[in-house]
């Protein structure tokens, strides 16, 4: 019987018209995951297999990889609704929220805890300044004696003219200043030619206007007398001779012609003002572009090449006494940092005055100071401190019960030597130093010094936890007592009252310090996750058996809640409080866990150098708390759970890195988790540099929070033989392990700089047998790393396609024995390493505008050429694209955890395109991918073949994390004009839990016309 074809098509829409009418009448709310896909389809059989973006069985020209980028770019952006890639990833409201949903840690009840977090004033100061403004002040009046300074403003009594000369600027620079509406003209001028290059000012209508190209434009009639902040940004860069001009933040000139563009630099400037014309805040920096080659990673100096605020300097003489007059000086909170080129030289001197009442000893908690300085009270010196470790100092002797004290700091300014230059840090290598956060203890002599606590293991719905506590009697007399745990739930919700769960009698001589353990089983516990961030707070409880009670008595009353507060008090000698999360990390059978179950670890790294420039350096160390909140949102936002810590700026200082505790803070209530390095983290150059002493310090001070879940004390140092690595590995284990026993410990994050063994530690790196591995290879907690790029730094796909068997890789790493291995996890510490051009429409005006990443020549290899400025959002189309069909096989590979390198832009100098998210805080495409990547539950091809052949037919997956369920999988063809070209659905598919990949079986391609396709993927749950 002949069917006619034309009833065939028919049946065929009909059923694809009843499996859409199907799949819609699924609520949307039930989609759990989207996801895409861009195919080729080819009748050719050469595109039969697996077939590389470029590679050796590509299909593609360059041409054509050019366009797929394109389409991608364009489809991604409607995808993810972002068609101008210029969304900003986090919202002042959502950071504002977030700040006020940050629940602050618990104070003792017994001990008196003082928080000196705010109230403080501060000064800057560099030596010899007071002599050095004054000098100043008397330039300006020297220049017409038509001015005058009245009140820190600079003052036009009449009409005037002004001429400066300055730094010749000719490249890129900025002008800031605050002017009231009154008539002025601003000129930038090349002295030589005698010609302005920029022009901007008010006129006699009290109108601002600005030249360009030789016309003058008017943009908005100022009204009021009040200083408005102007800021003009010139770039004299062969290809522009632009200018951007705001006023009170709101653009007037965008990005404008200048007013004569036929010339090359500038040296003076000119200010033309009429009577009652007021300026104030001058503000010039520049930017001089590097030329030498050998330094492409530092790609331009910033120098300020006028800064007045003309105020007077106070004299600093005297600043630690009561009587010092401190009513000019700044109110600040801490951490406080000060930094950057423009502020070289100058320390900060930081006074509190406090009242204590009485008490027996006294201590100052110090939780940094960089790089070091001066603690004073009421006028004396109490330490000289010389690290910026946590500091606990007594200071019994000089604090007075009865009446005000002053606290006094002096931080010491820090600049590093040129010599000690690292890639991506800032080329300002004034790094901002900082007080940190600071507390006064008010205590007895016998104190509780130290509590550390954790989770030994879990059964059903109980943990055992252990409590260790350490208690100094400084008292003559020996000392008998008991310890109690008070336990009750803090975070999100604090729930009941504090349960006593656990008690231990003690003793302890004259002058003895001594560590006591304590084991207790806690029911029906709420644990700690990424998804359920569940935090308790734990206090313990010091009393004294010689306080006046005997023994019988102290027990009897131990339950009798009637008791008032005063005597609860005069029972007990010291309390210590803080809050943790009772969780478990491990890697047994080979896989990341957390509380037993597997987890992918999503954690993006954390360079901590943010825009703007005059931040850069300055807030590198110690930013602020808004700061830290918007980057940790923004890891939340695009579906990660971690960070990965990358904080540094020195190739040879003894310290790198940060230790900061308000990002363990914000991380234990988000629920994300840290890869830690502590403050004396090493990037690069010889481990054995490390500061030590400082690590153990700095793992006491992080270890009860429960998002430090990996110690990680170096990057990539300089160890280039196995022996001297693994004695490495022994000092830095040999710290932290006895200090900790909880969490995972990757000495090193990158093996391939050690020649590493196998897993076992039996196969050296040259495939030869060896029995004698140091132990420490494959001791408790040691965990596997490195960092794979399978197409990053120009790779081709190539090695994609073959990973992780790629033909050479650096260090010959045996990544697929550490991806096998039944005992430790294996994490992906820098995923992939391709770059993504910034959406240049954003920057005119910036240094950074049209400027070529370092690794623009990664291109060529990945993609046949260089992109150009024109092409950045196919740049960003291929770093995102690349990204996610890197994450899709990583996952069903079975990494344990995967980190881009980095998650914000801003280092080198700006110029640095890997991060996801640009220096001014815009998504990029790679973002959105990466985002795509990390959803809990993924569907896509398990291949990465880019042109589908006649022959065939990709076989599709499903990748869950969590628990088990049950999902419908519809599968989607669309063509390049959004037309549907075919729909499945996989019904009532059982995806296990844990991390699991559910095969759903072979797509057999419907007939295509060659072209391209996007393939799209929807998970609804059941």
């Amino acid at each position: 019987m002949k069917i006619n074809k034309d009833i065939i098509r028919c049946v065929l829409f009909c059923k694809l018209i009843i499996t859409t009418l199907v799949a819609g009448a699924q609520s949307d709310d039930k989609c759990i995951s989207k996801s895409f896909e861009l195919r080729y389809v080819s009748s050719s059989k050469t595109a039969n297999g697996e077939t590389d973006y470029k590679g050796p069985t590509s299909v593609f020209t360059t041409n054509q990889r050019i366009e797929y980028l394109n389409k991608y770019a364009n489809y991604a952006c409607k995808f993810f609704g972002d068609e101008k890639l210029d969304q900003q990833v986090i919202s002042e409201k959502e950071i504002t929220k977030a700040m006020k949903q940050l629940k602050p840690q618990p104070l003792p009840q017994v001990r008196k805890e003082i928080r000196l977090y705010d109230g403080w004033k501060f000064y800057c100061y560099r030596e010899g300044q007071c002599e050095e403004y004054d000098k100043r002040l008397k330039l300006w009046k020297n220049l017409n004696n038509k001015i005058s300074i009245d009140d820190g403003n600079l003052v036009f009594k009449d009409a005037a003219s002004l001429v400066l000369d300055i730094t010749p600027q000719n490249w890129r620079f900025k002008l800031q200043l605050d002017m009231n509406n009154n008539p002025v003209v601003i000129k930038f001028v090349d002295s030589k030619n005698r010609k302005t290059v920029c022009e901007f000012g008010v006129d006699s209508m009290h109108r601002s206007y600005y030249i360009s190209n030789g016309k003058r434009y008017y943009s908005q009639t100022l009204k009021t007398l009040s200083l408005k902040t102007w800021l003009a940004e010139i770039d004299l860069a062969p290809s522009e001779h632009r200018f951007n001009l705001k006023i009170a933040d709101k653009l007037v000139s965008d990005f404008e012609l200048l007013s004569d563009i036929s010339l090359k630099r500038v040296d003076q400037l000119i200010i033309e003002g009429m009577k009652g014309t007021v300026i104030d805040n001058i503000w010039g920096v520049g930017y001089k572009k590097t030329t030498d080659h050998s330094m492409i990673n530092w790609p331009y100096y910033v120098e300020t090449f006028i800064d007045d605020d003309f105020e007077v300097k106070q004299n600093i003489d005297n600043w630690m006494r009561k009587e010092y007059d401190d009513s000019l000086w700044k109110d600040c909170i801490l951490p406080k940092a000060h930094g950057s080129e423009r502020h070289e030289g100058e320390d900060i001197y930081l006074r509190k005055t406090v009242h204590v009442g009485n008490f027996v000893r006294a201590f100052y908690e110090l939780e940094a100071m960089f790089p070091n300085g001066e603690l004073w009270i009421n006028g004396k010196i109490v330490e000289v401190i010389k690290t910026p470790h946590p500091q606990m100092i007594d200071i019994t002797q000089y604090l007075s019960p009865d009446a005000e004290n002053l606290i006094a700091l002096k931080v010491n300014s820090f600049k590093a030597d040129q010599s000690n230059a690292m890639h991506h840090a800032p080329t300002d290598l004034n790094i901002g130093w900082f007080a940190g956060r600071s507390s006064l203890h008010l205590t007895q002599s016998t104190m509780i010094t130290d509590m550390f606590v954790y989770t030994n293991g879990l059964s059903d719905k109980k943990a055992m936890i252990t409590a260790e506590v350490t208690i100094e009697n400084k008292h003559h007399t020996f000392y008998e007592g008991k310890l109690n745990v008070l336990l009750k739930e803090w975070f999100p919700v604090e729930a009941g009252i504090e349960t006593n769960i656990d008690s231990i009698d003690i003793s302890l001589t004259p002058q003895e310090i001594k560590t006591f353990k304590l084991q207790f089983l806690v029911d029906n516990v709420k644990l700690w996750s990424v998804s359920s961030p569940q935090l308790y707070q734990v206090r313990v409880l010091l009393s004294n058996y010689n306080s006046g009670y005997k023994r019988e008595e102290y027990r009897a009353i131990d339950g009798d809640k009637a008791k008032s507060r005063e005597l609860y008090i005069s029972r007990y000698t010291d309390d210590y409080v803080l809050t943790t999360g009772f969780r478990t990390v491990g890697q047994e059978g080979g896989i990341f866990r957390i509380n037993g179950k597997p987890e992918l670890l999503k954690a993006p790294l954390y360079f901590g150098q943010r825009f703007p420039l005059d931040k850069l350096s300055t807030d590198l160390l110690a930013p602020s708390s808004e700061d830290l909140m918007k980057e940790l949102l923004a890891v939340k936002k695009m579906n990660g759970n971690g960070m990965r810590m990358s904080v540094h700026w020195s190739d040879n200082y003894g310290q790198d890195g940060t230790n900061d505790p308000r990002m363990l803070e914000m991380a234990d209530q988000l629920g994300l988790m840290y890869i830690w390095t502590t403050a004396s983290w090493i990037r690069v150059r010889s481990p054995f540099t490390m500061d030590f002493e400082g690590l153990g310090k700095y793992v006491r001070q992080a270890r009860n929070s429960p998002s430090v879940i990996i110690w990680q004390p170096s990057n990539h140092p300089d160890l280039s033989k196995w022996n001297d690595a693994m004695v490495f590995y022994n000092k830095v284990y040999n710290i932290i392990h006895p200090l900790d026993t909880t969490r995972l410990i990757t000495p090193s994050a990158d093996l391939r700089h050690i020649g590493p063994h196998n897993d076992d530690g039996t196969i050296n790196n040259n495939g030869e047998k060896d029995d004698n591995c140091d132990p420490v290879w494959t001791a408790p907690r040691i965990a596997r790393g490195s960092m794979d790029y399978p197409t990053g730094f120009g790779q081709d796909w190539e090695y994609l396609r073959l990973w992780p068997f790629p033909k050479k890789w650096k260090g010959n790493v045996p990544i697929n024995d550490y991806l096998q291995s039944k005992k430790r996890a294996y994490f992906n510490f820098e995923q992939e390493e391709s770059i993504g051009q910034m959406n240049w429409k954003l920057y005119k005006g910036s240094p950074i505008y049209k400027y070529h990443s370092y690794e623009w020549d990664y291109d060529i290899g990945s993609i046949g050429r260089l992109l150009t400025f024109d092409e950045w959002k196919e740049s960003q189309a291929w770093q995102a694209f690349s990204a996610y069909e890197c994450i899709r096989k990583m996952r069903w590979l079975d990494y344990d955890g995967l980190s881009w390198c980095c998650m914000w832009g801003g280092p080198n100098m700006g110029t640095y395109q890997k991060p996801l998210i640009d220096a001014l805080g815009n998504k990029k495409l790679s973002f959105y991918t990466n985002q795509m990547g990390f959803q809990s539950v993924l569907a896509g091809s398990k291949d990465v073949d880019i042109v589908y052949g006649p022959s065939d037919a990709p076989e599709l997956l499903v990748l869950n994390i969590g628990s088990e369920r049950t999902v419908d999988v519809i599968v989607e063809i669309i063509n390049e004009e959004g037309e549907l070209m075919d729909k499945r659905i996989y019904q009532n598919v059982a995806l296990p839990s844990g991390r699991t990949s559910t095969v759903l079986g072979k797509l057999e391609l419907p007939k295509l016309s060659d072209g391209y396709y996007f393939f799209g993927y929807q998970i609804m749950q059941k």
